[in-house]
Formats: structure tokens, sequence, C-alpha cells
């Protein structure tokens, strides 16, 4: 029988930071719960992949929102969240999107 679990189960949030390039947008940095560095060679099959460096184990590729940035040990969403999210979250709001 196949093993249907997912590869990852979750990322856990590091920290944010100000988007330079885009006032009022934040970049959101995580923490996988695993190792990521085995899959990047099959995720740079992906559409949409901007740049893969297999030495350094980093993987780019565009998102509606923004960038997502793979590395083996973090996951880096560049502009993709609008400051009121981060607020939403500490009224203890939940965030869809």
């Amino acid at each position: 029988m196949p093993d249907n679990s997912a590869y990852l189960d979750s990322i856990a949030l590091v920290r944010t930071v100000p988007c330079l390039a885009e006032p009022g947008k934040i970049i959101v940095i995580g923490s996988p719960s695993r190792d990521l560095g085995d899959v990047l060679p099959y995720l740079a099959t992906l559409p949409n992949i901007i740049t893969y460096n297999p030495d350094a184990q980093t993987l780019t590729f565009r998102r509606p929102r923004g960038f997502l940035t793979l590395y083996s040990d973090k996951v880096v969403f560049w502009s993709c969240w609008r400051l009121w999210w981060m607020r939403s979250m500490r009224r203890g709001c939940s965030a869809t999107n």
C-alpha cells in the first residue's frame, strides 16, 4: 500500500522583516519541519521556476503574491503578505491566503 503522508508536516514562522522594495509589505521567514534538500531537484522541474542552484540548494519561483525561495533548511516568502495579516494574527484571527 502506498504511503500517502505529506513530505512536509509544517513550516514554523521564525520571523518577519519589512520589505524594503515595497513598503507596507513584509518578508516571512519560516523553518520547515524537515530538510528540503532532497526534494529541491524535483521541485525545480515545476512551472514558474525562476532559479535553481543545486550547489547552494536554493530554489526560487513565482507565486501569485510574490516569490518563494526554498533553502534546504528555511523557506522565505518575498513581498507576499501585507501588514494587515500580521495585525490580524496578533488579534487572534487566522489568515486564509
